[in-house]
């Protein structure tokens, strides 16, 4: 049995993935691909499996979740291999524009899978990706890369241009954090303990990005 061309097709699928740079619209004193954004994402994934398991003293995870999680960290930005990076801003700039990108998103995952002969199941993980409370610890993740790339490059290499993609960040953390407490309530035992994790980690996140961003260009806290 050969296997070289399996071997080429991964090889190659890696090579595609990490020829997307992140970012698209901003200079990048120290550039950022996709694949190095996925391990960013899943380290910090992780983390907070280990540090909320620590914190609770017990295992609000099953094995099965944690293994998904680790899964979709992998998969969740692989259909950009054939869209490229669209800035948030553009992506949300309306409803006709989200539904489109959206439909490009769904036609594209496909295409990837086949074109790299990809494991099968990975399309399913994709569509997961940031669904349920599994998704929602991979969006904190997910979001929390993009406060470190923030953090990095004005802090580290006084690269102001990112001030505005922090601000950016900081919206969408508003956001994120209003729409998860509020969800608390309304949710079992486990996943309340999970998502009051979460929401206090992404607000260190959000005090993160305050100390980048000028004052007068930070409102109130809604979600407080």
């Amino acid at each position: 049995m050969r296997f070289k061309p399996k071997v080429r097709n991964l090889l190659n699928f890696i090579s595609e993935y990490e020829s997307v740079n992140r970012f698209s619209r901003n200079h990048l004193v120290r550039p950022e691909n996709l694949v190095h954004h996925v391990g960013v994402t899943s380290i910090i994934c992780a983390f907070l499996l280990n540090k909320m398991s620590e914190e609770y003293e017990e295992e609000l995870f099953s094995s099965q979740e944690c293994c998904s999680l680790m899964m979709r960290a992998v998969v969740h930005d692989m259909d950009e291999i054939i869209t490229g990076d669209i800035v948030r801003p553009t992506k949300y700039a309306s409803s006709e524009i989200l539904t489109l990108l959206k439909r490009l998103e769904e036609e594209s995952i496909g295409k990837v899978i086949e074109k790299f002969d990809l494991p099968v199941r990975w399309e399913e993980d994709w569509r997961q990706a940031k669904k349920d409370r599994v998704g929602m610890l991979l969006k904190m993740a997910d979001t929390l890369a993009v406060v470190m790339t923030c953090y990095r490059e004005v802090t580290l290499y006084s690269n102001n241009q990112f001030v505005k993609v922090a601000q950016e960040a900081h919206q969408h953390i508003r956001e994120m954090a209003g729409k998860l407490s509020a969800q608390i309530p309304e949710s079992d035992e486990k996943t309340q303990k999970i998502y009051s994790f979460l929401l206090d980690f992404i607000i260190q996140g959000q005090s993160v990005l305050e100390e980048i961003i000028p004052k007068e260009e930070i409102g109130e806290h809604e979600y407080e």
